[in-house]
């Protein structure tokens, strides 16, 4: 996928290991993909603790600040334990509380014990006993499609402890908290109930800015080489305004490209969270596709490894706004690159124009 001429970093400093150009864009792409585990993984990325959100975690005040339903009360028992029981499978029992964020990003440190006890599920997936953080939107419409469960159970079980940090964008408001038992008959004990807002580390942020910067960096170096050395010139305008877009949608901040989602559903009727994926995979298609027709004589399998290399950049550099990864999302990216290739060579069977023989041949670059 490398164009010829392009002349990665290094490649004259060991001239005895006598390596490709595309042999040194995968040892680059290899170790910024190590550097980047080593980050998102291995380095601590939040100040804990935070600021706490619920200040009576041993609900000594009982539960006049929740909504309630069903069999739900305070173990006197043990402080801060909180007992769910529902014994009807048509019926429900949950506790739920919303809190006000600050009008900007936000990461939430949620943590709690639980414990399950003859929990039977119901008929749906979400029908067990949960915890959960719901993102509320400014129209107020919970969020579900988002990350929000800290804990799913069912049958018995001994206390298990939980935490996770769900990160929140500035343009959610308010969140839920909530301990549902809803359809499934049992009996859910959840203590040390902890929700804090927390922040981020400067190593960590310093760190991954770096990491996304350089991801970034050699991407757009891949990209901005392949357009030149693309023939004829309408695939050239082509693949920058695909490139374009690409950029575009990565670069566009987290409020506006949530309100473009959302109006591309709308028209669509598609839900927001699926548009965006499948808008990527349309691009990477495209991209994908133009170069295949540009470039016949590269090897597929090195095209294939050059946009899966490019999906990654892709979902590293989307760190920086969602803060959380997502496999789905990439995974769109590279069937999207797939489709791409696979119609250029069912075209080129299809007709025959598209041969490299019968296109002028490739002008010569100094």
């Amino acid at each position: 996928m490398t164009p010829a001429g392009l002349r990665w970093p290094g490649a004259g400093w060991l001239p005895a290991l006598r390596l490709g150009r595309g042999a040194w864009l995968m040892l680059v792409a290899a170790a910024l993909m190590a550097v980047t585990v080593l980050v998102f993984r291995d380095l601590p990325r939040y100040r804990l603790p935070g600021r706490p959100l619920l200040t009576d975690p041993a609900f000594q005040d009982g539960l006049a600040e929740w909504q309630q339903h069903g069999l739900v009360r305070p173990d006197r028992a043990v402080p801060g334990r909180v007992v769910l029981q529902n014994r009807e499978p048509t019926e429900s029992a949950w506790l739920e509380r919303v809190f006000e964020l600050p009008p900007e990003r936000n990461f939430l440190w949620l943590s709690a014990s639980a414990q399950a006890r003859a929990i039977k599920p119901g008929p749906q997936p979400a029908d067990r006993g949960r915890i959960v953080l719901a993102q509320i939107d400014a129209l107020g419409r919970l969020q579900w499609q988002r990350p929000h469960a800290l804990a799913e159970l069912d049958g018995t079980s001994s206390p298990q402890s939980f935490n996770a940090v769900f990160a929140v964008p500035s343009t959610i408001p308010q969140v839920m908290l909530g301990l549902h038992l809803r359809q499934a008959t049992g009996e859910l004990m959840v203590e040390g109930l902890r929700l804090e807002l927390v922040r981020e580390r400067a190593l960590f942020r310093l760190a991954a800015t770096s990491v996304v910067a350089a991801w970034c960096l050699l991407a757009a170096l891949t990209l901005h080489r392949l357009r030149r050395s693309l023939e004829p010139f309408e695939l050239q305008l082509w693949f920058g305004g695909a490139c374009g877009m690409l950029g575009g949608a990565l670069m566009l901040p987290a409020s506006w490209r949530q309100v473009v989602l959302e109006d591309l559903g709308r028209g669509l009727a598609l839900p927001g969270h699926i548009v965006g994926p499948l808008a990527l995979a349309l691009v990477f298609a495209l991209l994908a596709g133009l170069v295949r027709l540009g470039r016949p004589e590269d090897r597929l399998w090195l095209q294939l490894t050059g946009w899966l290399l490019t999906a990654t950049a892709a979902e590293v550099a989307l760190l920086t706004i969602d803060h959380l990864p997502q496999p789905g999302r990439w995974l769109f990216a590279v069937a999207g690159s797939l489709a791409g290739l696979t119609a250029i060579a069912i075209s080129r069977r299809l007709m025959p124009w598209l041969e490299p023989s019968a296109r002028r041949p490739r002008r010569r670059r100094k």
